[in-house]
């Protein structure tokens, strides 16, 4: 009986864990899709800077510059 109940716990414990980095992963795919259309952004962003200078994007990329550094921070809590 002692060994069913502790194959239950460890059943329980396993599950768990599952469930715990199926989330992490759901967390770090949203981070890196985030991530590269922030990329994608930039790029768009810089394109225009070029193609217009008279155009002020500073506080766009600086904004966009903020964000990517929250995702790296969130990715780096997964990776790390």
């Amino acid at each position: 009986m002692r060994f069913i109940h502790r194959a239950v716990l460890l059943v329980t414990a396993q599950k768990e864990l599952l469930a715990r980095r199926e989330r992490e992963i759901e967390e770090a795919q949203r981070c890196i899709l985030a991530h590269q259309q922030a990329m994608r952004d930039l790029a768009v962003a810089f394109r225009i800077s070029l193609e217009s200078p008279e155009i002020d994007i500073r506080d766009d990329l600086d904004e966009l510059i903020r964000s990517l550094s929250d995702d790296v921070a969130k990715l780096e809590e997964h990776v790390l």
